[in-house]
This record gives structure tokens, sequence and C-alpha cells, in this order.
């Protein structure tokens, strides 16, 4: 992998903790910066960063070279005026802090970031933790005593640990982002974490997607025969035409997890206004080739669009979301409907009643049909219209539900 690379990595999951906010929005804090040369790529890309070095030469050659404010400063003893940023890139750089002062140095860093803020390290794998004759403190970790010290920080580790080659040597890459609460070593900050992990729809999501981005053509030769796709979008569409006698061309729909394009470029092909969102980029990008849509690259928590649609389409897709995360991810999408608004949801039916990350790094939530209507019901303003519990698509028996955006009192909006 080349820096470049990492940058990129590093972005993308900034995008995923901050849809919807653009550069120059987004703040980055380049960590032990050297002559400058991610900071100017950053800059570059219209990203307002800053960075530090306790190196004052290099200090020099990176102000010089990107024109970015920077900082003659150590990670012990960090104290930046600037607010907080939204991302802090530490690349072959916080592997110079002692071991034993590591957990407090990414603690230090993390007052510097935003909630869900992200961060990237990299430490080369090893046992040294040894002042290096050339003057540098050189500390080489395992990888899993690496996530410990992130993890003990106040971090949520994203996704599996990365081994890379740069600058002619192997190093671990981490990304992460920046949690509500900062816990400290020990097994009840063990138990706490694995609880954090297992309701995170953040890391189900970027593990999912990332579990996806190997077979997408794959993936998109299985949907493309699926018949019970086509039955979904017509009872999808009646219920939303029996609520808006419209033309299709002034109905909105969003199409919620939309893989490779399948029901965007239906829907489009009908007349219909259609956007998608899929947090695998990959399928995103097959999705807005195959239908002409625009389709944003995020998850279901995180979505935020300006607009509000008539019908909200999430055909086998919300069952990659946590359990404990259905009540606050359907409480987002029904933010985005419109009054008297569509809702369509599908959820295999167990048993089993799965609820876990699978083998490949895939969520799935397996539930009864007592249990989903349950949960929609827990939103507050969604009114299940249609229930079907033995729904053929894919494999198996699943729950297709179908729900109107409703008004606390559960009268229509």
């Amino acid at each position: 992998a080349t820096a470049a690379e990492l940058r990129k990595s590093f972005l993308q999951e900034l995008q995923m903790s901050f849809p919807g906010v653009q550069p120059p929005g987004i703040r980055l804090l380049d960590c032990g910066c050297g002559s400058g040369r991610d900071l100017q790529a950053f800059k570059r890309m219209g990203y307002y960063c800053e960075g530090f070095d306790p190196c004052p030469g290099l200090v020099a050659k990176a102000k010089a070279r990107s024109g970015q404010k920077v900082y003659n400063a150590d990670f012990e003893s960090l104290s930046l005026p600037t607010a907080s940023f939204h991302g802090a890139f530490c690349l072959e750089s916080i592997y110079h802090v002692p071991r034993r002062q590591l957990v407090a140095v990414l603690k230090r860093l993390r007052g510097h970031l935003q909630q869900s803020g992200v961060l990237l390290v990299s430490v080369p794998p090893g046992e040294k933790d040894v002042l290096h004759p050339e003057g540098c403190w050189v500390n080489n970790m395992a990888e899993s005593e690496l996530v410990q010290s992130v993890t003990a920080a106040g971090f949520l580790v994203i996704g599996a640990p990365r081994s890379v080659n740069i600058y002619d040597h192997t190093t671990t890459v981490i990304l992460a982002c920046k949690t509500g609460l900062s816990t400290g070593p020990g097994p009840r900050a063990d138990m706490h974490l694995m609880e954090l992990v297992s309701c995170s729809t953040a890391v189900a999501a970027h593990n999912t997607a990332a579990a996806y981005s190997s077979f997408v053509p794959a993936f998109a030769e299985m949907a493309a025969i699926q018949p019970g796709a086509e039955i979904a979008r017509s009872l999808f569409l009646q219920a939303i035409h029996d609520v808006f006698p419209l033309a299709p061309c002034r109905l909105r729909l969003l199409d919620a997890g939309c893989g490779s394009g399948r029901d965007l470029e239906s829907f489009k092909r009908m007349g219909y206004y259609c956007e998608g969102f899929d947090p695998c980029d990959a399928f995103a990008k097959e999705a807005a080739t195959k239908s002409s849509c625009n389709v944003h690259v995020c998850h279901s928590e995180n979505l935020n669009l300006p607009g509000l649609f008539h019908g909200i389409f999430c055909l086998a897709s919300l069952y990659h979301v946590p359990r404990s995360r259905l009540v606050a991810t359907l409480q987002n999408l029904s933010r985005h409907l419109a009054d008297n608004g569509i809702l369509l949801l599908s959820i295999p039916s167990g048993p089993p009643y799965l609820d876990r990350q699978e083998t490949d790094g895939r969520w799935v939530n397996f539930m009864a049909p007592a249990d989903l209507v349950e949960h929609v019901g827990s939103v507050g303003h969604l009114s299940v219209v249609h229930l079907d519990s033995d729904f053929q698509i894919y494999t198996g028996k699943w729950i297709l539900l179908i729900a109107q955006k409703t008004r606390a009192d559960g009268a229509r909006c």
C-alpha cells in the first residue's frame, strides 16, 4: 500500500463518519507530519489541515511545502489552539512513542477529535521498545497489543487491522473512531468494548461492505434473477400510489442499501425519481453506473439527505443492522419520509434468531415477525400496513413489512 492509498482509506472513513460534510469543512490533523507530504496532499484535495512534528527542521519544510499551520510539538505535550478535528492521521509516526506512554498519548489525541472522529495509526510489528542509536525511540508492537492500546484510549477499531508495506518495511495499520466513552484496560473495559462493537451500526456497515466488495459482479448476477424482487417492488409502488395519486415522475423514491442497483434501475425505467445509498463503495459505483441515479456512500443510521421521499425501499438490506440499532436506524429513515410516506423492509425469519457477525465479516439479524413488528412500533410514528411472514427471496423465508409514516397518535399525517 502506498501513502496515497492509505490517505484514501482514511478519507473514506471520514465520509462515513461525517456524511454531507465536504472539504474544507472537514479539519484534519497530520500527526508527526515530517516534511509535509500528506499535509500537501490533503490541502490539494481541499481539506483544511494542520500538522505537528517535534523536529524544527521538518516543521519548517512542512510549512513551506504545504502552506499550512505546522506546530513544533510532540505527541506527549500536544496542546493545539484549533477547535476539534474530524480526523487524525498518524502514518508511521506514533511508533516513536514509548509503549508505556502510548495509551496516554492516544487519549490526549482523542481529546483533539470530534465525536466519531477518525484515527489512522500505523506501528511496525515486533517486540522492540528501545531508544535507537540515532536518538529516536522505536516501539514495535504485536497487532493485538496495538488494538488493545487503541481501544483502551477510547477508540473503536473499524474493520480488521491491515498489514502493509511502506517505506521498505511492514507495518500494521489501524483505522478507528472516537467513541463516547474512554475505557481503561481490564476485563470490564473489554466487556464494554465488545458490547459497543456489537451495537455499532458504523462498524457493522463497514465490515459488511468490506465483505461484499470482494464479489460485486457475482452478487449483481445473482440479484438479477430473483423473482421476489419484482413482487416486492410491485407491493411497494402500489402502497405509494394508494396514498399519493401522482404520476411516477412526481414521486421521489430512495433505495436503502441499493446494492448493485437492480431496483434503482427498475424504478428509474418506470419513470420515478430515485436515489440510492449503500455503505459499500464498489456497490455504490456499480449502482450509479447501472441506473444513472444519484447514489450516496453511507449507512442507514448516518444517512443525512436534504430532501424528503414518498417511499423508502429496504429490500434485504436492514438485516445487516445490529438488532440493538434497528429502532434508531428506522427513526433516521423515517425522518427522510414525507408525511404519509411508505417504508418497505425485509428481514430473514428465524429460527435461528441470529444477531451476530458472520465469519466473512457481514452482520446478520434474523427475527420473528412479532419481534420485527414490535421494533417498528417502537419508532413511534410508523404504522404497519402490510405483513408477509413467508416472503420468498434469495434463500429461505423472509418477513416483508410495509409501514406508513403516521403522527404520534397513530393517525395518518
